[in-house]
């Protein structure tokens, strides 16, 4: 028995033990009724909204594993790898990274706006990059951009920063990049 059913059952005891021993009238019945089915597309509805977004909500978590597992992948030093222990010249070799890594993924008009401001972009991403004081980050980075995949066209600062989580020193000192709040 669905739940309309059920209402409109429940109604019709109750017109009846109220008194009247004829039942309900067929304007209660059709009212009665017309509530049923206003509650059971209000349900149905609720329903719809709830599936549609849960399947978003999986799709979004779906969508964040794969983003997080491919840059996991690559901001990383490979096994093996040599650094450097120049600091300037990890920075250096990390920015001309950035630089191919924009020519090779950007494309339109990402692409003229890097190539308008990289003069800019490059310096900074430099002076980002020794605040680290820890030329692992910069191999790490490189090898992040080098690596990087078309669906990390966009994650620069993410490669920058899961390299950061990595290789950070711990110890506190001057010109260490912290942990950023989230």
């Amino acid at each position: 028995m669905n739940r309309s059913s059920i209402i409109i059952f429940t109604t019709m005891i109750l017109a009846t033990a109220c008194g009247g021993e004829k039942g309900p009238s067929p304007e209660q019945k059709a009212a009665a009724e017309a509530e049923a089915a206003k509650k059971q597309e209000e349900e149905e509805a609720l329903a719809k909204r709830k599936a549609e977004r849960e399947a978003k909500q999986k799709a979004e978590k779906e969508a964040k594993a794969k983003f997080d597992s491919a840059l996991d992948a690559v901001a990383l030093i490979p096994e093996g790898a040599k650094v450097t222990g120049d600091l300037v010249k990890a920075c250096d070799e990390m920015a001309a990274a950035q630089d191919a890594f924009m020519q090779r993924l950007q494309t339109g008009d990402a692409l003229e706006q890097w190539n308008a401001k990289k003069e800019e972009k490059m310096p900074m991403t430099k002076i980002k990059c020794t605040q680290g004081n820890s030329p692992k980050i910069a191999a790490c980075v490189k090898n992040g951009l080098d690596n990087a995949p078309a669906e990390l066209k966009d994650a620069f600062d993410d490669i920058f920063n899961r390299c950061v989580d990595k290789y950070r020193s711990k110890s506190g000192g001057a010109g260490v990049i912290r942990k950023k709040p989230i």
